[in-house]
């Protein structure tokens, strides 16, 4: 696949259109770049339309020679988030943010008011 170097591995997603491909793609995103806590637009497009609940996104990735495993509950104020590597580590709250953003070489996760400036350039 061009862009991998030798080593490298690439997860593609394919499927007929709507069937929920983009979705897939765009609640990882948020996961990975967005705080738990964060409200509005940038959480209410996760929102299905056919069932209730809570947006909720499960990622296990690779990172810094670890396995890490992110879950993320989009719920306002009471939004949560835990993130653990494979080297017995456990981070939940504030400091998984924190951990989550340190692993992926930006500054910080998002909040609400920053999502719609920043997001779209991670």
């Amino acid at each position: 696949m061009a862009g991998l170097t030798s080593g490298q591995d690439a997860t593609l997603i394919e499927g007929k259109n709507e069937s929920g491909k983009s979705t897939i793609v765009e609640g990882m995103h948020k996961a990975l770049f967005l705080k738990a806590n964060a409200t509005g637009e940038a959480v209410e497009v996760l929102r299905s339309k056919k069932h209730s609940g809570i947006p909720f996104v499960r990622i296990k990735f690779q990172a810094r020679n670890q396995e890490w495993t992110l879950s993320k509950r989009f719920s306002g104020k009471s939004g949560n988030i835990s993130l653990e590597g494979s080297v017995s580590s456990r981070y939940t709250g504030p400091e998984a943010e924190e951990k989550l953003a340190d692993i992926l070489y930006v500054h910080e996760a998002l909040g609400t008011r920053q999502a719609y400036k920043k997001l779209a350039s991670r």
